[in-house]
């Protein structure tokens, strides 16, 4: 394929990668990261969870290159869009109901609706403390690692953790009450 393989359309790519060609691959990768990301966006999936979710799709789009029947009505891009909502749908049922948010929701989700998961934190529901509120925005909303905060505020990674698993309890104690 060489250095023009921009040129070929999905189902000549999807020849290639079923021929083990690691470029015709790594193209469809990349080419439907962006409908991933958008059906990130859409699915109303936390930014902090984002990276652990564009694996997934990425394995989910790797076996529907390989399963895909061309001879379908489906387009591949249809095909692929189905399998990675499902696959980010199942992921994150999972996820929200570890701290019991209301998830139907994913049942009637319309991709028009702009609000997201983001908690509010200017009631004060939550009790958040001063760091919990920014443990809080760098973590959940801005999507950093644990690291990267600890860089940010000089606070140990221990008691960012801690903190985490705080804010995560009186989120979880909130919403049962």
């Amino acid at each position: 394929m060489g250095d023009n393989f921009y040129k070929y359309n999905d189902y000549e790519l999807l020849y290639y990668a079923n021929q083990n060609n690691e470029e015709a691959i790594e193209l469809i990768l990349w080419k439907y990261s962006f409908l991933v990301k958008s059906r990130l966006k859409s699915l109303k999936v936390p930014y902090h969870l984002w990276d652990d979710y564009l694996q997934e799709a990425n394995i989910v789009i790797y076996k529907a290159i390989k399963s895909y029947d061309s001879n379908s009505k489906l387009s591949f891009t249809n095909y692929v869009d189905m399998v990675v909502k499902s696959r980010i749908i199942t992921l994150l049922r999972k996820d929200l109901k570890q701290i019991n948010v209301d998830i139907d929701y994913l049942d009637t989700l319309q991709e028009e609706e702009k609000s997201d998961l983001a908690f509010s934190l200017n009631d004060d529901e939550y009790n958040f403390s001063e760091r919990e509120k920014l443990i809080f925005n760098l973590c959940f909303i801005e999507g950093k690692k644990v690291k990267e905060v600890s860089i940010i505020t000089g606070i140990d990674c221990k008691k960012i953790s801690d903190t985490k698993q705080r804010i995560l309890k009186k989120m979880k104690k909130a919403l049962n009450d």
